[in-house]
Order: C-alpha cells, then structure tokens, then sequence
C-alpha cells in the first residue's frame, strides 16, 4: 500500500504520520517511511544480501544506505523512461520558471528525480503485508514544482500534473488555516532556502503554497483519489493524530490501480 502526505507547510504533514502508521497496523500492515524503509529493503536485493553477509556490523548500515542510493537511481532512470509525459513535464516546468522562482537553487528538479527512484525502488520490493508512507511525495511536490514568492499555480496547471501521477492508494490531505500554517512555520524557522527572502517573500510564498494544495485537493475530487482529510488547526495535534489513525484504518488497502507504462 502506497500512502501519501499532502499539506501546506506548517499544516503538520510529519506529525500526523504517527497516526497513519497506527492506521495502517490497525489494518495488518506494516507502516514504513522512506527512511526506515531504505535499509531493510536494500538488504532483500542480491547485492544487500551479499553486503549483509560479508560487511561487519556498525558498517553494515553505511553499506546498505550506498545500496539503497545505487538502487533508487537506477529505478530514477527506470520510472523516469516508464513515464515520458511525466518526466517532459517536470522537466519543461521547471525549464520555463522564473528566476525568481529560485527553482535552480532550490533543486526542485533534483530532488523530484530522486522522488522517482525512491518510489520505483520501495514499491518494487514492498511485500503486500507493508505500507510505504510518503511524506514528500509526487502529490506534495505540486508545490515545489509550481509555487514560490512569485508563483501561484492555476488548477489547469495541477490538474495536467496530477493526470500524469501513478496514483497511490491513499492520500492523507492534513489541512490548516494559513494564519495557523504561517505561525507554525516562524516558530520553528523558515528553511535555510527561504533566508534571503524578506518577510513578504515569505508570507506570499506560504499563500502561494497554500492555495497550490487546496487546488490539489479539488482536481482529486474531480478525479476520484481515495483521500483521507484530517484537521490539524488546533494546538494539541493528538486528537487529530487519532483521527486520521481511526481514517487510515477504515479505508481501503490496495485500491491504487498498478504503474501504468506511459512511455508510448
């Protein structure tokens, strides 16, 4: 089961996939992120079986980390031709976005290449009893991809990128109000990216980055994605960990259709 999280930043993605890992047990799966997925998954190829015998203990970590790298960039070349229209799109996006935008230095497109092998590689070795849990995945990425201090995207726009997704089995959308997401934010600092931006910078890319989700979430509706929404406005986070927990449980394992070959 491929999850997904979608949230403006601040909403409190990270936070509350403590309760779609309970959701997921509560199914009989079991949850990873992209994290704590890596190592034990690179350890199930031949060559992580290979590092587990022969590399000694403290180092054996280290050297299935390098396996999961050299694994997930060759699933990056593999997603990336599986999904032509996909990659043009990234790629011819980001091509036309304008200086200001900071995308280059920003390393959206980097980074989104990095999604593909991450994703390639977990889905191709998750077994049907696990859940991989997502937190910036291709949903989330509309808004590195089309926000910034000077960007705003339209729903044409997201509409076109979620048409080229693989479709997970569930997003988690976790919403709050742009006053609560920007107060969020400052408490804990902006991203090192954003500190030569003034403060108006930053507020309108916060907007910008809030409206991108909320146009995300309507093209899901139009498009019949299996989403979760949880409400994380309050300060105390554990009633909305336990309700997306209670969601997550109650929704339906395995729905997503398989990879789709659109190379042709």
């Amino acid at each position: 089961m491929i999850i997904e999280m979608l949230g403006a930043p601040g909403a409190g993605k990270t936070t509350m996939i403590v309760g779609v890992e309970a959701g997921c047990r509560a199914q009989g799966l079991e949850p990873f992120t992209v994290e704590r997925a890596a190592r034990p998954f690179a350890a199930r190829t031949a060559l992580g079986r290979a590092v587990s015998r022969v590399v000694p203990g403290r180092s054996e970590s280290a050297a299935l980390w390098l396996v999961y790298r050299l694994a997930s960039g060759w699933h990056t070349v593999r997603f990336a031709l599986t999904n032509v229209p996909l990659t043009r799109y990234v790629l011819a996006s980001q091509r036309g976005r304008p200086a200001e935008a900071d995308a280059r230095k920003r390393r959206v497109a980097y980074w989104y290449l990095r999604t593909m092998g991450s994703y390639g590689f977990l889905r191709s070795m998750a077994e049907p009893s696990e859940a991989v849990v997502i937190d910036e995945g291709f949903v989330h990425r509309a808004v590195q991809l089309h926000a910034s201090p000077v960007e705003s995207p339209t729903g044409a726009q997201v509409g076109d990128y979620l048409a080229l997704l693989p479709r997970p089995d569930l997003v988690v959308h976790v919403s709050a109000s742009p006053s609560a997401c920007r107060r969020r934010v400052q408490e804990r600092g902006v991203w090192a990216r954003l500190d030569h931006r003034s403060s108006a910078e930053i507020e309108r890319f916060l907007q910008n980055a809030h409206d991108t989700v909320s146009l995300v979430r309507s093209e899901m509706d139009r498009g019949g994605w299996l989403v979760v929404d949880v409400d994380n406005e309050r300060e105390d986070p554990a009633e909305a960990i336990a309700r997306v927990g209670r969601a997550v449980a109650e929704a339906p394992a395995g729905s997503a259709s398989p990879p789709v070959d659109r190379s042709r």
